[in-house]
């Protein structure tokens, strides 16, 4: 149900801005949808698990928040590239 080691490696390899980055937005957007991906297929098989549930709607709720963060910023940073800051 959790991601190993390995699996987060190939991520944050597929995913890094640099060589030593592990935090950057992009990072951190690829494991939470990794994290949800095996969330949604345990739950499809354990109707009943209620407990990990709560847990799902916290890695949802990260999830968004850090994508529409990101997508402001992005925003912002395109406007200011328009006017010449």
């Amino acid at each position: 149900m959790t991601l190993n080691v390995q699996q987060k490696a190939e991520i944050v390899a597929e995913y890094k801005r640099g060589d030593s980055d592990t935090g950057s937005a992009e990072v951190q957007v690829a494991l939470l949808s990794a994290r949800i991906k095996t969330l949604t297929e345990h739950f499809r098989t354990h109707i009943h698990d209620h407990h990990s549930r709560v847990h799902y709607s916290l890695y949802n709720t990260a999830y968004y928040t850090i994508h529409n963060t990101t997508l402001h910023l992005k925003t912002l940073y395109m406007s200011q590239m328009d006017i010449g800051v």
